[in-house]
């Protein structure tokens, strides 16, 4: 067989294998960063100190669309609505330095 055709056929078969690795890699880091966007609702959830009744009912308003958040432009602010109060809340505009360091970890292991 041409040399040349079967180098081709062997490039073709080394660039799916990588892509097959590539896919699973990318595939983990998709529910790694499930987990850690899981982890810091649940955080925030927590954090807001609501008793149970008050949380059912901003979950259940989220869930059906009478409570809304939105970014505020410029303000690293997030504005929550609901039946017309106005309650905002701090946005991080960066990650704090221990998430940084996780990712650098993370970054290592590979």
């Amino acid at each position: 067989m041409n040399k040349k055709l079967m180098r081709y056929l062997d490039e073709a078969d080394k660039a799916e294998s990588r892509i097959a690795e590539m896919q699973e890699h990318l595939k983990t880091v998709r529910e790694a960063q499930k987990r850690e966007e899981d982890a810091e609702i649940l955080k925030t959830v927590r954090g807001m100190k609501l008793t149970g009744r008050d949380l059912l009912a901003m979950l259940s308003g989220i869930q059906d669309g009478s409570v809304t958040l939105q970014q505020l432009e410029g303000t690293g602010l997030a504005e929550s609505s609901d039946a017309g109060e106005n309650h905002q809340k701090q946005v991080p505009e960066e990650a704090p330095e221990s998430e940084v360091q996780d990712e650098e970890h993370f970054e290592e292991m590979e």
